[in-house]
């Protein structure tokens, strides 16, 4: 045995190595993935897809393609969401979704490790890249939503590893195609990677240059320009558009022309238009040292949160606590990227590392690196993170051992690790919305859910979707404790709590005081429950003996924009009204 050992060639005996490296990875994905994807099985987390104003709504409707509802365009999301449906009955299986992104969260954590040995040789730095990615629990909960960034961040660090594994193999035909092909579907549907496939091309010339084998790196940009070709032939077939990318110009040139808001709502309101006579270079110009000024924000140590909020799903789903966060990560790939530069290794293998750093950041804080958005940065920061202890380990240890422990030590102290919890009430509005479904229908934990929120925020969202649950549910006591608390603090809209408030009192019999109330609202701050609101102040006044002016508030909501198809309603009302004394009709 032994000696069949020894007379084993060095070059198998590392790739057995690597092998099992990578299977070691894989393992310890797939068997977090399993008790994760247990837990989300009767978590709510399961249903955030059908909490009205998230991403993920919109996300599978623009798979649906086979409802002609939506035009097809290539992204790898929406040709997975029309595949699942195409397979499963035209049905959106959120649970097929989400095996398959799990699977691709595992495969993440593979390719990491195998862009660690590319790079170093190193079999701990390989294991130990790929198990940060595996254990990474923002990953992971994106894995779980129905959201596009697990793809995205699997297409990278495939394209990642695909030049890495051309460079391998002196970037012959076949590997070098393929890794032109895995680049070009990086960067198709959201062109966040596409200046991340002119920085690999360039370092990839670089690669085949200095092995005299310059011209290999045309089968690169071959395999890359294919996609972008195949993509665009797809996308003008199916929907006359030509181009593998969105156009994103229009969108980033109104985020940029306002400032982010500090508490984003569940259903986001859309940043004023940039001015008119703004020139294309003027906004590329704004974009561009906008971009540049929120660099720094991307090696934050907390997550900038979006759709989904990290910290409170954490806390509301436990599993993920046992999962590396970006309060660890992100200080120790500040730090590696710091000793990468001051040792120069920079200049060497680190470089394509902090290049694909740097080319996804920009494009990323040309909007804002949100969590969702920073996602897609995981390979590089666990790569860079493997990269501050492997310096603080190299020869001469006593050196480099002083000077990692100190930059290690100044990325914790201006990035501490976050104590907040960064909870927004609008975490607590999609929790309780999502605890509702799929039946829809308010229950204990959605209430409790509600005035948790409430009570750590007195926001306007949490106190809205709390109040009117309430009512619902009868409970007309604790809804006017709750309208005479929230009065006083100026933060709900002081008309839609009087609106209300009155509605409480015409159900309680009480019509004088619900005509007090409604004289104080201001209908304009309604939106658009005004139709409703003067049907209210209709039956108000009918209950008060009123006819007239009952018929005149009628009237007046019929001319009001119906966003709820309550115009029948009124129309019987007024019939009512003008054929008989009898009794109005109640909301």
């Amino acid at each position: 045995m032994s000696q069949q050992t020894d007379n084993t060639p060095p070059r198998r005996l590392a790739a057995g190595r690597e092998w099992r490296t990578l299977g070691v990875v894989a393992a310890a994905a797939l068997a977090v993935r399993a008790v994760l994807f247990i837990g989300w099985l009767s978590s709510p987390l399961r249903n955030f897809h059908l909490v009205p104003g998230l991403d993920m709504q919109s996300l599978l409707r623009y798979g649906a393609w086979d409802t002609g509802a939506v035009r097809p365009l290539f992204s790898l999301h929406r040709v997975l969401i029309a595949s699942i449906r195409l397979c499963c009955g035209a049905e959106h299986l959120v649970e097929t979704l989400a095996v398959i992104q799990l699977l691709c969260g595992t495969a993440t954590a593979v390719l990491t490790a195998y862009a660690a040995f590319r790079l170093w040789g190193r079999r701990r730095a390989a294991l130990a890249a790929g198990l940060i990615a595996a254990f990474y629990a923002p990953a992971a909960m994106y894995e779980l939503s129905m959201l596009q960034e697990t793809l995205q961040l699997f297409a990278f660090t495939a394209s990642l590893a695909g030049i890495l594994w051309a460079r391998k193999h002196g970037f012959s035909l076949s590997y070098a195609l393929t890794a032109g092909a895995l680049l070009g579907l990086a960067s198709c549907g959201r062109p966040t990677a596409l200046l991340w496939v002119f920085a690999a091309l360039a370092w990839c010339g670089y690669a085949a240059w200095r092995r005299g084998r310059l011209r290999r790196v045309g089968a690169v940009a071959g395999g890359v320009l294919a996609v972008w070709v195949l993509v665009s032939a797809f996308n003008w077939h199916f929907s006359e558009y030509y181009g593998p990318f969105f156009n994103v110009f229009g969108y980033s040139a109104t985020v940029n022309a306002a400032a982010p808001a500090a508490d984003q709502a569940v259903a986001a309101a859309p940043a004023p238009a940039p001015a008119v006579n703004s020139s294309p270079v003027a906004v590329l110009f704004r974009i561009g040292v906008n971009a540049l000024s929120r660099l720094p924000n991307v090696f934050l140590a907390h997550e900038i949160p979006d759709n989904l909020n990290y910290y409170f799903i954490r806390d509301y789903f436990p599993e993920l606590k046992l999962l590396i966060g970006p309060g660890l990560l992100v200080p120790f790939a500040l730090a590696g990227m710091v000793l990468a530069v001051v040792s120069g290794r920079f200049l060497k293998r680190d470089g394509v590392i902090l290049l694909a750093l740097f080319s996804l950041a920009l494009p990323i804080c040309a909007n804002h690196p949100m969590g969702r958005y920073r996602l897609i940065l995981l390979a590089p920061f666990a790569l860079l993170a493997v990269e501050a202890v492997r310096i603080g380990f190299s020869r001469p240890r006593r050196r480099w051992g002083v000077i990692a422990v100190a930059v290690l030590a100044g990325a914790f102290l201006i990035n501490p690790i976050p104590k907040g919890r960064f909870w927004r009430s609008s975490d607590f509005v999609a929790w309780a919305l999502a605890l509702e479904q799929p039946g829809g229908r308010v229950n204990a934990e959605s209430l409790a859910t509600l005035v948790e929120g409430y009570r750590l925020s007195g926001s306007e969202s949490t106190a809205m979707n709390l109040l009117i649950r309430l009512i619902e549910l009868r409970e007309y006591d604790a809804a006017e404790r709750l309208i005479a608390d929230a009065l006083p603090g100026g933060r709900v809209n002081p008309s839609l709590l009087r609106y209300y408030g009155a509605m409480l009192k015409l159900e309680r019999g009480d019509p004088a005081g619900a005509e007090v109330l409604l004289r104080q609202v201001e209908p304009a701050r309604l939106d658009d429950l005004s139709v409703k609101y003067y049907f209210l102040c209709a039956e108000t006044a009918l209950r008060q003996g009123k006819r007239d002016e009952a018929r005149q508030l009628y009237r007046r909501a019929l001319a009001e924009p119906d966003f709820f198809g309550f115009r029948p309603m009124i129309e019987a009302a007024l019939r009512k009204l003008d054929g008989s004394p009898a009794e109005s009709v109640e909301e």
